[in-house]
């Protein structure tokens, strides 16, 4: 029913009963025909018989394109409900395709590639569908590379890109052909006419199939397609074979490699060479030998005449003609090279690779050995394979432009993240510093004492809480001014940060004048020492302070408490209890400290 676009019409009654006798059946040949309210009705039949035929091959089939067609409606009415039911079959998929990879996997990435492109669409579908069709070929799974190809050719022709696109049809062209379904076949070569003209498509007539007399390869004996065909032209296996390996291939490198050897290899040459046009230069990309295993990328290598007969490549690559000669010395034109002269081939090929009208390189061949080497069947062959050439390279081309965009990208989100976390820093930097002394603020240290706190209660050590104020700071703005005030704060708040310095300790702001401080692993002995370290250094600054009440000079007052916290404290009181003693320390004459 897949093979005819005509079964749609009549059918044979074999078909009408197999249709009606079989869900799965209809189940699969609507998705393929695009028929997907309709299959989506089968599907939901078909399901109705899973339990009788538990670890059944049709159990799968049913699976498998119950998920396409539910992606695919998805696509046109966006009803989460069918994307959630494709995405719990996909699971199924995974977990197959983890027990047996060669029967399941290619199913599941395509199952994952469907269901990646109508739920966001983006680049990384392109990779699932180049895996899905991967592995559907390596194991020799024809009809899901074919549709693999088919979708992929619909996901880039929404996203615009003919090229790849094109080459996708065309391998979903030849594979669903080879599978025998020549109705699918038909349909995707009438909804995208480029992919195959009537020269290429594989005749149904039963005695023969050729191509036209524009395209004839003739090879001189009949052979086979399929078992069921014949042919007097080359074998349309090779050519499918060979155009499907070149397009398989969206790393220029790789894809360069394989074409000149499949060019070397078709063509009876015992040297190739291929030429790359880039803005109006030739550039040497890749060399193969006929002796030499691997085909040798050179680079993008500027021509020389001891590769190369760079005065025929230059004339192919202006001309767009296919120069073909049985002894290059003797035609006039290129006699006077000064490769021909010092390589002396006894034939040569030199062709363009030409994409919509325009020249992408030149593909030069050589036999030394062997005079007419090279017949205008094989160049017909070469030909061929060169369209494909083509449109794989710019394929590659376009491939290798989206990876550098995508590199680019990464290395600016990359600088951008680490441009963000600096920023973040610095930001929390600010917020958790005072801005006129560059000390910790208040909020900062409440985050540390409530931890330091947490922590003490858990180990049973001790804590050492300092509450500070600077004696009669009032009456010093007013006498010396608010800008001598803020000189004074950071004067004070530097010399305290001199004798508060070991790792764990911590100096804050707290408010005005007032000043903190929490020092962790001290004893009362050692904290004692430290409080009168802090007053005399502050002291010392000798700031002058005519209306103190305590000294002519800056000074201030300190608070300390000690103690193990306890469970149930509250971690209030212990800041209650400096500055109880604060108080202390103000109301006995200032400049001093008081536990």
């Amino acid at each position: 029913w897949l093979a005819s676009s005509e079964a749609r019409v009549a059918e044979p009654p074999l078909y009408q009963w197999v249709r009606r006798g079989s869900p799965l059946f209809m189940n699969y040949s609507g998705y393929m025909w695009q028929e997907y309210d309709e299959a989506l009705k089968v599907a939901q039949i078909s399901e109705q018989y899973l339990k009788y035929s538990i670890a059944m091959l049709h159990t799968v089939e049913h699976h498998f394109y119950h998920a396409l067609i539910l992606c695919a409606i998805y696509d046109t009415g966006r009803n989460k409900s069918y994307l959630k039911s494709a995405r719990k079959i996909l699971k199924k998929f995974d977990d197959w395709a983890v027990l047996n990879p060669a029967n399941f996997s290619h199913k599941a990435l395509l199952i994952r590639a469907e269901i990646e492109r109508v739920s966001n669409g983006g680049w990384d579908v392109a990779e699932l569908y180049a895996r899905a069709i991967t592995s559907a070929d390596q194991n020799g799974f024809i009809q899901i590379k074919a549709m693999a190809n088919a979708l992929a050719g619909n996901f880039f022709t929404a996203k615009k890109i003919e090229v790849a696109a094109h080459a996708h049809f065309n391998e979903a062209y030849y594979g669903y052909q080879l599978w025998g379904a020549h109705g699918i076949a038909d349909k995707l070569a009438r909804t995208f006419p480029a992919i195959a003209s009537k020269q290429s498509v594989i005749s149904n007539d039963k005695d023969a199939t050729s191509f036209t007399a524009s395209s004839r390869i003739t090879t001189g004996a009949a052979s086979s397609v399929s078992g069921k065909y014949k042919s007097t032209s080359l074998d349309m296996e090779t050519i499918i074979k060979s155009t499907r390996a070149i397009s398989s291939e969206i790393n220029l490198s790789s894809l360069l490699q394989k074409l000149m050897s499949i060019m070397i290899e078709n063509a009876g040459a015992e040297k190739g060479c291929f030429i790359r046009l880039v803005d109006g230069r030739l550039l040497l990309e890749a060399e193969g030998f006929i002796n030499q295993k691997e085909v040798t990328i050179l680079g993008a290598l500027p021509l020389n005449n001891t590769t190369v007969p760079e005065s025929i490549i230059q004339y192919t690559a202006r001309v767009g003609e296919s120069i073909m000669l049985d002894n290059a010395q003797s035609d006039v034109r290129f006699w006077d090279d000064p490769y021909i002269a010092a390589v002396q081939p006894k034939s040569l090929l030199s062709m363009p690779v030409s994409h919509q009208g325009e020249i992408k390189g030149v593909v030069y061949l050589e036999n030394s050995l062997i005079s007419g080497a090279f017949t205008p069947g094989r160049l017909e062959l070469l030909q061929l394979l060169s369209t494909q050439a083509a449109i794989s390279i710019e394929n590659s081309l376009l491939y290798s432009s989206m990876e550098e965009r995508v590199k680019a990208r990464t290395v600016e989100l990359s600088l951008l993240a680490e441009n963000l976390e600096e920023a973040n820093r610095l930001l929390e930097e600010i917020t958790l510093t005072d801005a006129l002394t560059q000390i910790s603020n208040k909020r900062h240290f409440q985050q540390v004492y409530e931890n330091e706190w947490s922590r003490a209660v858990r180990s049973g050590t001790h804590l050492t809480l300092m509450l500070i104020d600077i004696d009669c700071f009032k009456l010093y703005n007013d006498t010396y001014g608010h800008v001598e005030g803020d000189r004074c704060l950071k004067l004070v708040a530097g010399a305290l940060s001199s004798v508060v310095c070991r790792a764990g300790d911590l100096l804050a702001r707290f408010g005005g004048e007032e000043f903190i401080i929490l020092l962790s692993n001290s004893s009362q002995n050692e904290a004692a020492l430290i409080a009168k370290r802090l007053v005399d250094s502050v002291f010392e600054l000798a700031i002058p302070h005519d209306t103190s009440l305590a000294e002519n000079v800056v000074s201030i007052s300190l608070g300390l408490a000690h103690r193990a916290p306890q469970k149930e404290e509250e971690p209030l009181a212990f800041i209650h209890d400096a500055d109880q003693a604060l108080y202390r320390a103000k109301t006995s004459g200032r400049n001093r400290f008081c536990v």
